[in-house]
């Protein structure tokens, strides 16, 4: 098994996460407030495991950032529960 291979195992497991989180979150806005950036580094990471020739602290970078964003989601799921909102004023 490669690294590239290793590592899109563990962007696989960070996407799952993702999609649970996508159908725990209720409410549109903030879903897209937590989960957009989270994808948007995932895809980064994908894309630098997939250069050639690999961007390995590139990916670390964008992985460790996606990871952060999905484990903060999760904390506020866990705390407030799947209907949270989050109110800007």
């Amino acid at each position: 098994m490669t690294t590239a291979d290793k590592n899109g195992l563990v962007i696989s497991q960070l996407a799952e996460r993702i999609r649970i989180l996508e159908a725990k979150i209720a409410d549109t806005e903030t879903r897209n407030y937590f989960l957009d950036l989270a994808k948007k580094t995932l895809i980064d990471a994908t894309s630098f495991n997939r250069s050639d020739p690999p961007r390995l602290p590139e990916f670390m970078y964008a992985l460790s950032a996606s990871e952060s964003l999905i484990q903060r989601a999760q904390t506020a799921v866990s705390k407030y529960g799947p209907k949270l909102k989050i109110i800007a004023g």
